[in-house]
């Protein structure tokens, strides 16, 4: 939607290629920009989903069964889907494409006939206090609450671990700081959003100097958007291995040499184990399915659920 919105109209002014874009700029938008928009709701409400479910994973661990079942991720993404289609459905009566004759060049050329976008009502009800609370507001509101308990019990555990244990749990770990990432880009990408909706509410009050102004502010907020939804997948290459791991597998169409079964593997490691057998813990706070098989775990003081990982003793 970015390439069709943004980039192949601008082709032919610089380049002189590509005419075709350029003069049906109307025509692309009319179907591009209902369908970009219904993306960005949904990206942003995905990365509140994500944020969520490391906030539960982590700090209400007791909560997790039931709701990081894959039946209550399915439902949660598919709400987010039907919501951000039908949020963005009055996008669909905003303007349409005209064609009309231009006298100075002689020529037919392709424009834009506002409908309901001409009414300063909805402008304001729509752009200024819908898309405010429901794009940028109310998400960012969730995740910076998140966000900050999330660091705060990093923070907290690592001390915990730093006295009690020797190791940490790497792949929780790491989603978890996936996730503060994820967050912390999007705190900084999405709020100039708001300026260009306040700016496109308020375009029949503004003079020469905001017109200019907004000439050059909104490129730089589109910018800001499409950076906040398309660097998520560097984030996930660069921090998940579990990722990589999928993603070599899918260019390759096969499995990934990573994944090849590894005879020296532990085969008691956590994942091996179901949670009922796991809520079970012994007298000094291991998973009873591990206690005998633990690594000095009379030494462990710790009071929550401990694994095995690699022959090694690590704490949630």
């Amino acid at each position: 939607m970015t390439i069709a919105l943004m980039v192949l109209p601008a082709v032919y002014p610089y380049l002189r290629v590509l005419e075709w874009p350029s003069k049906e700029e109307p025509r692309i938008a009319d179907w591009a920009w209902p369908i970009g928009m219904a993306a960005q709701t949904a990206s942003i409400w995905s990365i509140v989903l994500v944020a969520m479910d490391r906030f539960i994973a982590i700090c209400q661990p007791f909560k997790a069964r039931k709701f990081r079942r894959l039946s209550s991720i399915k439902i949660s993404i598919g709400a987010v889907v039907i919501f951000s289609v039908f949020f963005n459905i009055p996008r669909l009566f905003e303007k349409r494409s005209v064609v009309y004759f231009n006298a100075c060049t002689n020529s037919t050329e392709t424009g834009y006939r506002k409908l309901i976008l001409k009414y300063p009502g909805y402008r304001f009800g729509y752009f200024v206090v819908a898309y405010t609370l429901i794009d940028i507001i109310i998400p960012l509101a969730i995740l910076s609450y998140v966000n900050t308990r999330l660091i705060m019990e990093l923070r907290r555990g690592a001390k915990r671990r730093s006295l009690k244990c020797q190791n940490i749990q790497r792949e929780d770990k790491t989603m978890t700081k996936l996730s503060v990432v994820i967050v912390t880009v999007f705190t900084i990408c999405q709020p100039p959003s708001l300026v260009t909706q306040v700016l496109d509410a308020a375009e029949d009050h503004l003079d020469a100097n905001m017109m200019v102004f907004r000439q050059y502010y909104v490129p730089f907020s589109n910018v800001m958007v499409v950076l906040n939804s398309s660097v998520n997948f560097a984030v996930c290459y660069i921090f998940c291995r579990g990722f990589r791991r999928s993603l070599a597998k899918l260019l390759t169409c096969g499995r990934s040499a990573d994944e090849e079964p590894d005879a020296n593997r532990n085969n008691y490691s956590s994942e091996y184990w179901t949670r009922e057998m796991l809520a079970q813990k012994c007298d000094h706070g291991v998973a009873m399915p591990l206690c005998n098989r633990a690594k000095s775990h009379s030494n462990c003081a710790c009071t929550d659920i401990c694994f095995i990982d690699e022959n090694d003793i690590t704490k949630v």
